[in-house]
């Protein structure tokens, strides 16, 4: 039931805003281009009942890898600069991925459109600084901690 809802809300994602057909493959498994520059995929997880959004973000640097690597690892302190989503590494390939899961079984079309518009907007902005902190001298600033002015300071 919780893939055949997810399906359900990809088809109704696509008709509502223009998409191409957003179906999963037999692995459960679909990806699509944004804006010709972001590569999204989407991949149910029998297991846990969930979707996988993840947004490939680029590639890792030759050189200025610590300073890429840091710029990630101060990120996901509590999600400040990855918009609530997990942003990481694939060694294997040598990339940088941004990664959110999201139970399907109470998936809805506003949850999905809101999930999808976050990671997008993250991802594009990730795209853009590592495009940054692999070619300046020196270090981009990375968000403060607790910038979102809805999350409370104690």
């Amino acid at each position: 039931m919780s893939q055949e809802n997810l399906e359900i809300q990809l088809q109704r994602l696509a008709q509502a805003k223009g998409l191409p057909d957003l179906r999963l493959d037999a692995d459960g498994y679909c990806m699509v281009r944004i804006d010709n520059l972001l590569d999204l995929s989407f991949q149910f997880e029998e297991d846990s009942q969930s979707l996988v959004l993840s947004v490939c973000c680029g590639m890792l640097p030759a050189t200025r890898r610590e300073r890429v690597l840091h710029a990630l690892l101060d990120a996901n302190f509590h999600w400040s600069g990855s918009g609530g989503a997990t942003i990481s590494t694939n060694s294997a390939e040598g990339t940088v991925y941004l990664q959110l899961r999201e139970p399907t079984a109470q998936l809805d079309a506003d949850r999905l459109e809101d999930l999808l518009q976050g990671l997008i907007l993250n991802g594009e902005i990730w795209v853009a600084r590592l495009a940054r902190l692999s070619a300046s001298g020196t270090q981009a600033k990375t968000p403060p901690h607790f910038s979102d002015p809805f999350q409370i300071r104690a």
